[in-house]
């Protein structure tokens, strides 16, 4: 009998560590992640960047108000849209911008691509888009997510490092990283592809030491 009573208070004492280490406090987390994101710079490289509002309700979709939703523009006149979700301390489903555009009747294509990252020697996953809308425009898009030290496209991956994170001493942290460029033509698909790798080298140390 004095062993049963043991083993129950050892039991109770791991649903107690449990419940702690994925507990999430709202109100932290709210200050922590608009620390995190003020500190990616509108200007970076050759890059200058210009913040755009979002509906009110778009925060309360994604239960955060760590968000950047973001036009960047270089010497070239070449643009970018950056959009940046992001958790200090995660505790929903991330939304799959295929399944968001999907809701709003534009349709997608979505493929697997890597970028590489010329400082670091290494590739980065990332889910290529390409976005259609009603009007016969596209735009090339290209996802990843970060948690920690992991960044790429694996869904999978990502909830995995969430869970592991949540009992190291790793951030808590998560987010979801978009960059989207406008396809001139089919005839200049590469070069699209070429100004988002251009961009995404060009921010992420800043993602890397920020998010």
């Amino acid at each position: 009998m004095k062993n049963k009573y043991i083993w129950l208070i050892l039991l109770l004492c791991l649903q107690l560590f449990a419940v702690r280490a994925v507990s999430y406090d709202e109100q932290v987390s709210s200050e922590q992640g608009l620390e995190a994101v003020s500190k990616i710079p509108h200007s970076f490289g050759d890059w200058k960047g210009t913040d755009y509002p979002l509906d009110p309700r778009v925060y309360d979709i994604l239960e955060t108000r760590s968000i950047i939703h973001r036009s960047y523009e270089n010497s070239k006149g070449q643009k970018v849209f950056l959009s940046i979700v992001y958790y200090a301390e995660t505790k929903v489903d991330f939304h799959a911008p295929e399944a968001c555009l999907g809701g709003q009747g534009i349709k997608t294509e979505k493929t697997p691509d890597t970028i590489f990252i010329d400082k670091l020697k290494s590739k980065l996953s990332v889910s290529r888009l390409i976005q259609k809308s009603d009007n016969g425009s596209e735009d090339l898009v290209y996802y990843f997510f970060k948690a920690g030290p992991f960044m790429g496209r694996s869904y999978l991956k990502l909830r995995m490092n969430l869970i592991l994170n949540k009992f190291s001493k790793r951030p808590k942290s998560g987010s979801l990283i978009r960059v989207s460029t406008t396809i001139p033509n089919t005839m200049e698909e590469k070069q699209s592809e070429k100004i988002l790798q251009e961009f995404v080298n060009d921010i992420n140390p800043s993602i890397r030491k920020y998010l």
